[in-house]
């Protein structure tokens, strides 16, 4: 998922669970850019490091900044930098309320 400062979806893409996030990413950051050719960077937390923060930089010639986590004592909530963005867009996307049905032939 990619929205904007203010949690506005931007590109979304939902993949099975097996799938490694860095890698397919790079298909909604193509999305993103042909919708909005704009957008000058992306951020994303340290899942994102490798396949992704290349393909942004080599490919759409951007840069994806990685939100490093701040260093915590035990027990102490802390906030990664903009990952409450999509934290909170989360709940309110659409995907969240299709119901379907796996069937098994």
């Amino acid at each position: 998922m990619i929205v904007d400062i203010l949690g506005n979806l931007l590109a979304i893409k939902v993949h099975a669970a097996n799938e490694v996030d860095t890698t397919s990413a790079t298909p909604v950051f193509q999305e993103a850019m042909k919708r909005y050719p704009t957008l000058q960077a992306f951020s994303g937390d340290a899942g994102y490091q490798g396949t992704a923060e290349s393909f942004v930089r080599d490919q759409l010639k951007l840069t994806l900044h990685i939100a490093q986590k701040p260093a915590a004592t035990k027990g102490q909530f802390i906030v990664i930098p903009k990952r409450w963005i999509v934290d909170i867009t989360q709940p309110h996307c659409p995907h969240r309320s299709i119901k379907f049905r796996l069937s098994h032939h």
